[in-house]
């Protein structure tokens, strides 16, 4: 248990870098009481504070335009159900949205990058 412990305060110590303990988030390493304590610390600074850094949530923009994206692969979906082609179903839901045909694919590829995630079936990749 000892080494699992020294796991977890490594990957706290080296903060404000976050890489290692988000890689020990994503690990099956169990987590032991004492890390799951400095975590709700981060999250919500006891008095006094235990700790010299806040995670302070915030909200993704990046998040609402996927919900965008979301919106016109489903014209597209309603399209392509309703027996139009790949290329008309995309042309007449890119007109509908104002975006090119070419865009409504590469939305499709980046909804089903998200499904994937949500799966499990790929591993995240670090933001650009």
């Amino acid at each position: 248990m000892a080494e699992i412990d020294d796991l977890w305060i490594n990957a706290f110590a080296a903060l404000p870098d976050v890489q290692p303990l988000v890689r020990l988030l994503r690990s099956d390493t169990p987590m032991s009481p004492g890390a799951r304590d400095i975590l709700a610390e981060l999250f919500s600074p006891g008095d006094p504070p235990i700790s010299d850094f806040e995670l302070v949530p915030k909200r993704i923009k990046k998040f609402d335009a996927m919900l965008g994206q979301l919106e016109i692969v489903g014209t597209y979906a309603e399209k392509r159900q309703a027996g139009q082609s790949a290329q008309d179903a995309a042309i007449e839901a890119g007109e509908a949205h104002g975006v090119e045909d070419r865009t409504i694919f590469r939305y499709r590829q980046n909804l089903r990058r998200i499904g994937e995630r949500l799966r499990g079936e790929v591993k995240p990749t670090k933001p650009r």
